[in-house]
């Protein structure tokens, strides 16, 4: 893909003004230059909008700004929004959150769809940012190893994914979802013969600055959105007591070697697991749903 090329960044936000103030500078020094960004926020009242408005002035970005109301927000419906107004042949999203790690970022996207014309998805790594929890890594690296490849399964993550428009034009992401909208859209992809890349090489630094209510509440919404997907990937009460187990000893063995100093204590991985345990639960439990209020799922971040 040349230079000529086009690539459009979907940027989702809701009060990250922080955030902002560290992915925006990186942004404007990728070396690919061609691109813009689609900055889509859902009822900051922060100043985000305020400091991308005033970003928006700079001749060296170009970026367009929407916004949707928050009682109206899903995944799936603030992407859908950016990406009916991408000019790009490629569609990156990125969450407000995510940081990439190099000047080449965007290159590094390109080259991966260079790899193959049968290339649908190409989604990039994600590493912990300096002021994450320590078991947010162990996550982190569970999911995104150091090697590049392509896949056979439909996994995914938007907060560092990149598509082709006239791929999503035939499936836009499923509004209705609690999440995982981007794995719905891998399934959709690999059942209509395309192929996933990923490439470790487009890496940002991910940091999910939550409480430990949001966390519970970011893997139950995760856990009810799967069972809409991939209802026999459900795991029973047991097999998640033992993933939970296992996770808590893979931390309380390897804290000491991780160079971030948040969310190492005992107690800190043990509340992080633990509601993480708690959230996958409930969000498989049926009869809870059934008289769950979704709008609160949307309390935390992706």
């Amino acid at each position: 893909m040349s230079e000529s090329f086009k690539i459009s960044i979907v940027i989702r936000c809701l009060n990250e003004l922080e955030n902002l103030k560290v992915l925006f500078p990186i942004l404007k020094n990728q070396l690919f230059k061609n691109f813009e960004i689609i900055f889509v926020d859902s009822g900051s009242t922060d100043g985000s909008m305020e400091y991308v408005e005033e970003l928006k002035k700079d001749k060296f970005l170009e970026i367009k700004i929407l916004t949707i109301k928050k009682e109206e927000f899903t995944f799936g419906r603030s992407l859908n929004i950016g990406f009916c107004k991408a000019e790009g042949e490629v569609v990156v999203s990125l969450s407000a959150h995510c940081f990439p790690t190099s000047k080449h970022w965007l290159d590094y996207y390109l080259q991966s769809f260079d790899k193959s014309d049968s290339i649908g998805i190409v989604y990039g790594r994600q590493i912990a940012y300096k002021l994450s929890k320590y078991s947010e890594q162990s996550v982190l690296g569970k999911l995104f190893p150091e090697s590049s490849g392509l896949q056979d399964h439909s996994f995914n993550n938007n907060g560092n994914s990149a598509t082709l428009k006239s791929l999503w034009e035939q499936n836009n992401f499923d509004e209705s979802l609690s999440g995982l909208e981007d794995i719905n859209y891998a399934k959709f992809v690999l059942e209509n013969d395309k192929k996933i890349f990923y490439s470790s090489e487009a890496c940002v630094e991910h940091y999910h600055d939550e409480t430990f209510v949001q966390i519970k509440n970011r893997y139950k919404r995760e856990a009810f959105a799967l069972k809409i997907i991939y209802p026999k990937k459900i795991k029973s009460l047991s097999k998640l007591f033992l993933i939970f187990l296992k996770d808590l000893k893979f931390d309380f063995s390897n804290r000491k070697s991780s160079k971030l100093e948040n969310g190492k204590k005992v107690v800190d991985i043990y509340r992080y697991r633990l509601n993480q345990f708690l959230g996958t639960h409930e969000g498989f439990q049926k009869d809870i749903f059934e008289k769950y209020d979704k709008s609160s799922f949307y309390l935390g971040k992706k």
